[in-house]
């Protein structure tokens, strides 16, 4: 009888949690615009199909952020695919801060480190202006 009520409490408790979580993630989506709510990934494309003709196809509808390869194109409709790379361009500045901090640590074995970070701060600091 114990182990049913831990039971139904432990479902209880996952129900409220997860409806707490569709909550926030409605909330953070609704307040941030990224480049992706103006794209599409188009993907299942003809094997046959060359670089250039999908290149044509989709740049009537937008510019292509990435091309990663045959199979799949990511289309962003004009003047948001600026955006991406920039968004793209921040996310790995961040990294590089991130990483460079860590190999600060270490001054004798990332003698340059200090130099990174300042660079990939001052990217970023661009970036946030």
């Amino acid at each position: 009888n114990l182990i049913f009520l831990c039971t139904l409490a432990f479902f209880c408790f996952l129900i409220y949690y997860r409806r707490a979580q569709l909550k926030t993630q409605r909330e953070i989506e609704t307040r941030v615009v990224t480049a992706a709510d103006y794209s599409i990934r188009v993907t299942n494309l003809p094997e046959d199909a060359t670089e250039d003709e999908i290149s044509e196809h989709f740049s009537s509808f937008g510019e292509i952020a990435k091309m990663g390869n045959k199979e799949q194109v990511t289309v962003c409709y004009r003047g948001y695919a600026a955006r991406a790379k920039l968004l793209d361009l921040r996310e790995k500045a961040e990294e590089d801060v991130e990483q460079f901090t860590v190999q600060m640590q270490s001054p004798g074995q990332f003698p340059d480190a200090a130099d990174g970070h300042a660079a990939a701060t001052k990217v970023l600091d661009r970036l946030n202006a």
